[in-house]
């Protein structure tokens, strides 16, 4: 019974871990699920809090204002992928042209993402293939 238990509480860890992974959260961060045992319910409110489930986040914002920032004839053809650690917004793009051309409007659209409020932090674009 208690290889199952200890068994379980790892698969916990783990599950935890991805999670941060997916939401971009450091892994120190995570909860430590091998302190002591809780109930559910005190574990999905953890879970919900620490990995900030619910709360909008600064890539979430860009995504509403997406076609404003980038414009609308490029906004169908890339899109933001993720907020680095070092504040930097991963812009995924398919089209090498297209990259060309937004290399030379970065500092404009850099300039449109720090107007709203959640995202003044971020200080570089990265353009990705």
């Amino acid at each position: 019974m208690d290889y199952q238990r200890y068994l379980d509480r790892k698969r916990n860890w783990e599950i935890n871990q991805e999670i941060g992974a997916l939401r971009n959260i450091h892994p120190r961060e995570a909860i430590n699920w091998q302190s002591r045992e809780r109930s559910l319910d005190l574990i999905m409110e953890s879970i919900i809090k620490s990995h900030k489930i619910g709360i909008p986040r600064p890539e979430d914002k860009i995504i509403e204002q997406w076609k404003d920032i980038i414009g609308s004839n490029y906004a169908h053809r890339c899109r933001p992928e993720r907020i680095t650690p070092q504040n930097q917004l991963v812009i995924v793009i398919s089209n090498p042209i297209l990259r060309q051309e937004i290399e030379f409007k970065k500092r404009s659209i850099l300039m449109r993402i720090r107007h709203i409020p959640e995202c003044k932090h971020i200080n570089k674009l990265v353009l990705k293939s």
